[in-house]
């Protein structure tokens, strides 16, 4: 789900990939959008004019609002949450590198709507072949933009409850364990 920044709507995916809208002062449904699939992650512009969905395709639907309806996809970014910068100028989408069995962060350009990096995340399976690698689920920025955080499922090099913490301007990451198990929600805020 995601709530626009002037806090007037509520997007709420289903299983089927209809995007219900709700109108916040009342509580009512108001529209219905439709996806090509299911949205696992989703993030709205600062803005508010467009709203960005992933889904199992790896791809992200771009959904401009005022006209309820897809208008671009951006192929290949990934398949897990999303966060999209203060200045509404770049996404961070979580997901995996299928070639080289390793979680990514993609960083998309929200003018030329293309992936202009990506982000190794965590460890890779052994060359055998066997055994568990990071999967990241979701991704968070700080208010300021500087920093991203990145939690999932862990794997053999990753210890277990590891966060990873991406410097925005270099990219460089930084593994933080905070604890046992695999790492399943983030939320940043200010102090």
């Amino acid at each position: 789900m995601a709530i626009d920044p002037g806090g007037k709507r509520l997007y709420v995916a289903d299983s089927k990939g209809s995007l219900s809208v709700i109108n916040t002062a009342d509580n009512q449904l108001i529209a219905t959008i439709r996806l090509t699939e299911a949205a696992n992650g989703m993030a709205i512009s600062p803005d508010g004019k467009r709203l960005y969905a992933t889904g199992n395709s790896g791809n992200v639907s771009v959904i401009n609002l005022a006209k309820q309806k897809i208008v671009r996809t951006i192929t290949g970014a990934g398949t897990g949450g999303l966060a999209i910068s203060p200045n509404g100028k770049r996404a961070y989408v979580v997901g995996v590198d299928n070639k080289i069995i390793q979680g990514k962060v993609s960083v998309i350009n929200l003018k030329t709507n293309k992936v202009t990096k990506t982000i190794p995340i965590g460890d890779i399976p052994p060359s055998t072949g066997s055994g568990r690698y990071f999967r990241p689920s979701e991704v968070g920025l700080t208010p300021d933009g500087k920093s991203a955080y990145v939690v999932g499922s862990y794997g053999n090099g990753t210890p277990e409850g590891t966060v990873f913490a991406i410097n925005t301007a270099t990219d460089a990451v930084t593994p933080i364990t905070v604890g046992a198990g695999d790492t399943m929600g983030v939320a940043v805020g200010r102090l």
